[in-house]
């Protein structure tokens, strides 16, 4: 202000012819109030010059705290450097300003409102560090306050103290950080509260300005002995005018608390906590779980509780303050009841459940019998647990898993185990466990089989695991001394070696699964498995016999028949409705009656070669899609192949005799040839529905019946010479439009011959 003044002050006193004195009087005056209120442009300088050292130790510490920095994410460390950038261009700016553009103005009032800017932005750099620095360190802070000091020396306090603005401007920016999901009516009270303070800072600034020039301009250059009370009126409308702002700035100061304290009610009411698992967590009965949580909450006293009941229990453990796990142990058997998590801090209480389902692994076949060669091994598992698969230590050299050993909740996979050969003279066994929290939820039991088992042992898998009793125990000729389940298998061990697996040995052992039956076995009784639940059957190579009804509606999947055996009973299979293959033995003369009969997944099958006979229903119903014939199959007998789904036959040259309803309801067959060497086939084709062509051998001399109900028979190539004695059903429900051909030197007696006759008009001769 003084140097404003002075130069217009001198000048009228020479005008006025005022003396030295006076002149040097006011100075004095002027000097004294003047330092009273605000710094000269010397004293700014200085002041100025102080600080700059402090603000550079200031910018080291920060950086140094940047780089100290280790588990601050990349966004927060970029927000850092970017404040520490801030206040490094801040300080090059005061340089310069107080170098350049201070030190040469002779302009008080514009220069001391430059040096007022200057303050406001090297105050809110500070500020802005205070807020965004977490943890700061104490000498970095003590620096900042030193630097604070000093600013303050720059004008003067009074002054200074409307650039608390910026301090309040840079509490609002961290106030609006915290606001997150926050609260709206926070969020809106905020932002008026910004709106305000900027409208604020505007018309502060042009008070100050205003306040000043008219203070100056007050006396229009005329400086008398008034001057001294005008100055003092100048220094009083602006000490008015920074209690009106200050008042100001404590209002907007209560206002910020004010929400300050609402934020941080809402901020400590926030609670949460969050599981490792989904819903419905699947568990065994009386077994333990251990479920992890973590809690979200801006109060650092935090208790969590659990009630269980019905059998349940559960326990906390904390890790941290926020983090820890639950152990849950589940009652056998299992009951529906959730467990009850509660969280709660100073200011709030949550509750959370946790429902469970009972787990379970279901295993399509966990016991398997295996022979000694090199295998791949498949099974299925379906389960809702997270499990893993065990092969134990001692078995790995001779197990190994191909695929996943671990498996994701609520599953059905398939898993495959690679089975060494078996090179060793004793068998070998394992157990495979599958495993859920370290648990044994489910196993596989695997017995592999030396290069041959002993003659006086039987080996055998059941459906529940346990010790099988034979129906008979006298029948296998030897006496029972051990009779064991271990491992996944069953063991009988006789004081003799076995030759007979006799007369009703396994009757109706519904439990039975598979068996292993030693190479002294030479003949199976009758019944020896009838109606039992056999799967299936290692035979002993030198069987030579298996007798009537011997697995009379087992659940065989498929029999191989060593080549041994010269004769299988009648009704050996029947009703065997599992049976997809049967493999016949070379030696086997005959096939008697009903040996397959009702096996009806039986699709395939091959006579061998010494097979003469094919006894009554043999085959019926078996649903035979093809037949290999032998080579010297003399008769078929009643109802042999009835019901078969072949769609074409061949009959052999071999056979002389095809007996009734051999071939009856064949419904898919559409054509047959009935060899040379064939003599009768009464009632052989009745109700074949689909059967179109017939060609009927020439030794033929009887086939009443042959064809009735066969409503598409439209060709009939009839190759005897003599008409062949037939009835009036013969050809009784054939197509209207059918033709017979015969040998064109029989047309006439075919169309004369009796029953013949009948078709006269489509009777044709032909060229065989």
């Amino acid at each position: 202000m003084k140097k404003l003044l002075l130069p217009i002050l001198s000048l009228v006193l020479l005008l006025t012819a005022c003396y030295d004195k006076d002149i040097q009087e006011i100075n004095n005056r002027l000097d004294n109030i003047e330092n009273q209120k605000i710094a000269t442009l010397n004293e700014q300088i200085e002041a100025i010059n102080k600080t700059i050292p402090l603000l550079s130790e200031v910018d080291e510490q920060l950086s140094e705290h940047i780089s100290s920095v280790e588990e601050t994410s990349n966004k927060e460390i970029a927000a850092l450097k970017d404040v520490n950038t801030s206040l490094k261009n801040q300080i090059a700016e005061l340089e310069k300003y107080v170098n350049e553009q201070l030190s040469k103005t002779t302009d008080w009032v514009n220069g001391t409102f430059a040096t007022l800017e200057q303050y406001k932005a090297v105050t809110e750099q500070l500020e802005k560090i205070k807020t965004q620095v977490d943890n700061i360190k104490p000498e970095l802070l003590d620096v900042i306050s030193k630097s604070e000091a000093t600013l303050k020396t720059w004008v003067s306090e009074q002054l200074t103290d409307y650039y608390k603005i910026a301090e309040i401007d840079a509490k609002l920016e961290s106030i609006d950080k915290k606001i997150k999901e926050g609260d709206e009516e926070i969020a809106k009270a905020l932002k008026e509260l910004k709106e305000q303070l900027e409208k604020d800072k505007t018309e502060i600034t042009e008070a100050y300005q205003k306040a000043i020039k008219e203070a100056i301009d007050t006396n229009n250059g005329e400086i008398d002995k008034k001057i001294s009370k005008e100055i003092e009126a100048v220094n009083k409308r602006i000490d008015e005018e920074v209690k009106a702002i200050n008042t100001k700035i404590s209002d907007l100061e209560a206002r910020i608390k004010a929400i300050e304290d609402k934020l941080d009610e809402i901020l400590g009411r926030k609670l949460d906590i969050t599981f490792d698992v989904e819903d419905d967590v699947a568990i065994i009965a009386g077994s333990t779980c251990t479920i992890n949580y973590s809690i979200d909450s801006s109060d650092d006293n935090v208790h969590i509780a659990t009630i269980a009941q019905n059998g349940w229990n559960a326990y906390v453990t904390a890790e941290t303050d926020n983090s820890g796990y639950i152990t849950v142990l589940s009652p056998n058997p299992l009951t529906n009841s959730p467990i009850v998590v509660f969280v709660s801090n100073t200011h709030t209480t949550i509750m959370r459940t946790i429902s469970f389902v009972e787990g379970y692994v279901v295993i399509d076949n966990s016991s398997f019998a295996l022979d000694n060669e090199e295998t791949t091994l498949t099974f299925n598992i379906q389960s809702n647990l997270n499990y893993t698969i065990q092969i134990p230590e001692s078995a790995s050299y001779w197990i190994t898993l191909s695929n996943n050993a671990s498996r994701a909740t609520i599953s059905k996979d398939t898993i495959k185990l690679l089975i060494s050969k078996n090179t060793e003279a004793t068998a070998r066994n394992a157990i495979i466990e599958i495993l859920h929290n370290n648990t044994i939820v489910a196993n596989i039991k695997i017995y592999q089989r030396s290069l041959e088992i002993a003659n006086n042992e039987i080996i055998y898998t059941t459906t529940d695991g346990k010790i099988l009793e034979p129906y008979s125990t006298n029948a296998f000729n030897a006496k029972i001394i051990h009779n064991s389940y271990t491992n996944g298998y069953g063991l009988i061990v006789f004081d003799n070696e076995v030759k007979d697996i006799g007369s009703f040995a396994f009757y109706n052992c519904k439990k039975l699964n598979s068996i292993h039956i030693p190479n002294s076995v030479i003949e199976i009784g009758n019944s020896a498995f009838r109606n039992s639940g056999l799967k299936s059957i290692e035979l002993s190579k030198n069987l030579t016999s298996i007798k009537n009804d011997a697995f009379y509606e087992t659940l065989l999947n498929e029999i191989d028949i060593p080549d041994k055996v010269q004769d299988i009973g009648s009704y050996a299979f029947y009703n065997c409705t599992y049976l997809t293959k049967a493999i016949l033995p070379e030696n086997l003369n005959r096939i008697e009656s009903g040996t397959f009969s009702h096996c009806n997944c039986l699709s395939d099958i091959t006579i061998p070669n010494n097979v003469k006979e094919i006894g009554s229903q043999a085959f019926e119903d078996c649903h035979l899609k093809s037949i290999t014939w032998g080579d010297n199959i003399e008769t078929i007998g009643w109802m042999a192949f009835a019901y078969s789904s072949f769609s074409n036959i061949s009959i052999p040259d071999s056979v002389i005799t095809i007996e009734s309803f051999a071939f009856e309801n064949c419904s898919q067959l559409t054509s047959a040839t009935i060899s040379d060497s064939v003599q009768v086939i009464d009632s052989a084709f009745s109700q074949c529905h689909k059967l179109n062509s017939i060609t009927i051998g020439s030794s033929v001399i009887s086939m009443n019946s042959s064809f009735y109900n066969c409503p598409n028979l439209n060709d009939i190539y009839c190759k005897p010479t003599t008409p062949p004695n037939i009835n009036n059903s013969t050809f009784n429900g054939i197509a209207t439009d059918k033709t017979i051909y015969v040998p064109h030197a029989s047309v006439d007696a075919y169309k004369n011959a009796q029953y013949w006759s009948v078709y006269a008009d489509c009777i044709v001769g032909y060229d065989f």
